[in-house]
């Protein structure tokens, strides 16, 4: 079996590769310093258990754990943390973590115990299956985030941190993959989606602009106003003008 370390602290990393022979419980260990290094050598081997520390620069932790699923990687996984990260080691846990050492307390006892904990767990998938299996886990979490936009369309502070949060993702991830999905991103799509909700309630009913503007999600109805302009290319009051005009040139 091959085991992963990943840490951008040298200490940390050395500490947990040279606190125990390795070798002898049947375990190859390799150490790297960024979640960006890890997905490099893990495109190249395959690895079946990834010990992580949760907060890095550039890419932490638990970005390292979703990108690793994204990409039908199923490796038994052991977070590292240190004071104060609670809530962070309880979103890895979510995201599919197995246990976690804090970093300042570990004794060589204690990061044998994790490790032959995960490995007695470890269950072998083939590439193609755990593939496709990530990427059917992307749709259903993609399928939660776009039925919790469409519910929450009124409310103003409706963002792509809020939903992210809501699915159990990094916002920085989560952008990602929604661009991915839908070919545009985040502010966009719900942007769009709230004009041609309110060119609905628009044509469906007698509100007021001003209102039709609170409805979708706006508090200020002359900004509401110039944006379903500048996405339409003409104004919302055209479209019952421009309806009427158009059946009465038919006949």
């Amino acid at each position: 079996m091959r085991m992963l370390i990943v840490d951008d602290e040298v200490f940390a990393r050395e500490a947990v590769i040279e606190s125990v022979d390795w070798e002898q419980y049947g375990l190859e260990v390799k150490g790297v310093s960024s979640a960006e290094e890890a997905l490099a050598y893990m495109d190249r081997q395959e690895v079946d258990i990834l010990m992580t520390d949760i907060k890095m620069p550039h890419k932490n932790g638990l970005e390292l754990i979703e990108e690793v699923h994204a990409k039908g990687m199923d490796p038994c996984i052991i977070v590292l943390s240190s004071f104060n990260e609670f809530d962070l080691v309880r979103g890895a846990m979510r995201l599919g973590a197995e246990d976690y050492l804090f970093k300042p307390s570990m004794l060589p006892r204690d990061i044998l115990d994790a490790v032959l904990k995960v490995k007695g767990s470890r269950r072998k998938r083939s590439k193609p299956a755990d593939r496709q299996g990530g990427q059917e886990v992307q749709k259903r979490e993609m399928q939660k985030a776009l039925a919790y936009i469409r519910s929450h369309l009124g409310e103003q502070d409706l963002s792509l941190t809020m939903v992210a949060d809501h699915i159990g993702m990094s916002k920085n991830y989560f952008s990602k993959i929604f661009k991915e999905s839908m070919g545009e991103n985040f502010v966009n799509y719900v942007t769009r989606l709230r004009m041609e909700y309110a060119r609905e309630l628009y044509l469906g009913s007698d509100r007021k602009i001003y209102e039709i503007a609170e409805m979708v999600g706006y508090s200020d109805w002359h900004y509401f106003y110039n944006l379903y302009r500048k996405t339409f290319g003409h104004s919302l009051s055209y479209e019952k003008s421009g309806r009427v005009s158009g059946q009465k040139g038919k006949k």
